[in-house]
Parts: C-alpha cells; sequence; structure tokens
C-alpha cells in the first residue's frame, strides 16, 4: 500500500490557503510561520519514533498534521480578532471542519485511510490531555503533534516581546499566583481556568512540560536551554523565590525524562 505523502503539493496548497487571508496582519503571519515550523518539529519526532519507538510510523503524515495542526487559527482570527479558544471557540474542531468541507482535506491527503487519523489527531491537539483510554493507531501522530506544537510555542515565548504576546510592554510587575505556583510545583499543566494575570499564563506554558511524551521532546528542552530563558525572562524581586523553585523543579524533571534517551 503506498501511503506517501506529497508534501510540496501540501504546503502549497496550504500557502493558497493562507494567502486568503490578510498575510500582512501579524497573527495571520506568525500562525502561518508557526505552522511551518512546527510541521518540521512533528518530521524530527516523527523520525525518532520511527526509529526507536514504532517503525510503522508516518513521518511524512506527522510532518502533514504539524502543517495543518492550525488551520483553524486562520478563520478564528478573521471572525473574532483574537487567537483565544477561551474567548472564542475551539480552532481545532474549527480546523477539522474546514478540511471535511467539500472534502477539502483531498487537497493535502488523497490517501483515504491516512485521513482520520490526521483529522483526529489536529482534533486532540489543543485538548488539555488526551481522554483516558485512548489507544489505537491514532495514538501515536496524536502524541507527535501535541509535542511539536508545544516547543514550538515556548521557542515562540522565548523570542517575541510582551507587546506583541500580551499587548504590553512588561509582565513582571505581576505576581505568580499561589494557585499556578502550588500546581506546577506539583508537577502538573496548569489549567487555564485558574489564570489570573498574564504572568500565570507565562507559567502555564511553562507547565507544558508536564504533558510532553517523548524523550526527545525533553531532550530538545533541554539542548535549547527553554525553561531558564523563559524564566530569567520575567524574573523579578517579587517572584523571584518562586520563579527560582519553579526553575529546580522543572529541571530536574526535564533530566530525568531525558535519561529515557541516553540510557
Amino acid at each position: 500500500m503506498n501511503d506517501k505523502i506529497n508534501l510540496d503539493k501540501a504546503r502549497e496548497e496550504f500557502k493558497r490557503f493562507v494567502s486568503g487571508y490578510n498575510m500582512e496582519e501579524n497573527m495571520i503571519s506568525l500562525k502561518y510561520s508557526h505552522s511551518l515550523r512546527v510541521a518540521e518539529i512533528a518530521k524530527e519526532l516523527g523520525i525518532y519514533v520511527r526509529d526507536n519507538v514504532d517503525s510503522s510510523v508516518n513521518v511524512e503524515l506527522a510532518e502533514l498534521i504539524g502543517l495543518l495542526h492550525d488551520i483553524g487559527r486562520f478563520e478564528q482570527f478573521k471572525r473574532y480578532g483574537v487567537c483565544s479558544d477561551r474567548d472564542t471557540l475551539d480552532h481545532a474542531l474549527l480546523g477539522v471542519q474546514i478540511l471535511k468541507e467539500n472534502d477539502y482535506i483531498y487537497k493535502f491527503c488523497p490517501i483515504e485511510h491516512l485521513q482520520d487519523t490526521m483529522l483526529i489527531a489536529i482534533y486532540y491537539h489543543n485538548k488539555f490531555q488526551l481522554p483516558d483510554g485512548y489507544e489505537g493507531p491514532n495514538i501515536v501522530q496524536s502524541r507527535i503533534i501535541r509535542d511539536s506544537d508545544k516547543l514550538d510555542i515556548l521557542q515562540l515565548m522565548r523570542e517575541r516581546d510582551f507587546n506583541t504576546l500580551y499587548g504590553k510592554d512588561e509582565i513582571r510587575d505581576q505576581y505568580i499566583s499561589d494557585v499556578v505556583f502550588n500546581q506546577i510545583m506539583r508537577g502538573s499543566q496548569i489549567m487555564t481556568a485558574d489564570l489570573t494575570n498574564d504572568m500565570d499564563s507565562w507559567i502555564e506554558m511553562i507547565s507544558f512540560v508536564y504533558d510532553l511524551y517523548y524523550p526527545k521532546s525533553f531532550q530538545i528542552l533541554k539542548d535549547e536551554g527553554y525553561i531558564d530563558t523563559l524564566l530569567d525572562r520575567v524574573n523579578s524581586a517579587h517572584n523571584h523565590v518562586k520563579i527560582e523553585e519553579i526553575r529546580k523543579s522543572v529541571n530536574e524533571y526535564i533530566d530525568f525524562k531525558v535519561k529515557g534517551i541516553q540510557e
């Protein structure tokens, strides 16, 4: 059975799709470049998983899912002027609907038996966690895209100024709430409903670490120094003790997970 996906054609079609929106709009441009980067990370993770975990993994499919995982973001921003699921709708569900409408999915993946896996992975890429008992052939692609997306979000946080991310020049004047601090210190991904300010949101992104799955993802975190850089960006006198405790706890967890790739 030929499962070869034409990624060049898929990238051309995706660019054509995005060009239907205002490419000069900062958020549209940001989401487009994010999609391209996530596709590259998904390819890297896909190769790792194929070579070390499951030889049946379709790396081209992983890359395609990375490319299309945020296809709903463009229409979301056009309709509402923001990319916030909390304030608008589920962009992953919208993406699945766009791909299903008029069988648009065939423009990217004409191989029918791969389409359900792609749609399911896109749908679950932004959920707080995968459902209990979620197994089967779709889980590997879902884990790859969830790891890939979170890794690039952390990269984005490292590179972008606060004004781009939060519409303000600084967030270090805000306090990390006790609820958010206690959650991350328990080794938990932080619930969006518990956020009280932009500083809490920053710490929530760092807590993505606790939802990553593959040792390779933790190796990337460690090699790139994401956590230290992100915590250094928001360090302040009134949050310093909490930040250093978070730093120690999260880095110890990353070191523990990296052992899975070294042993």
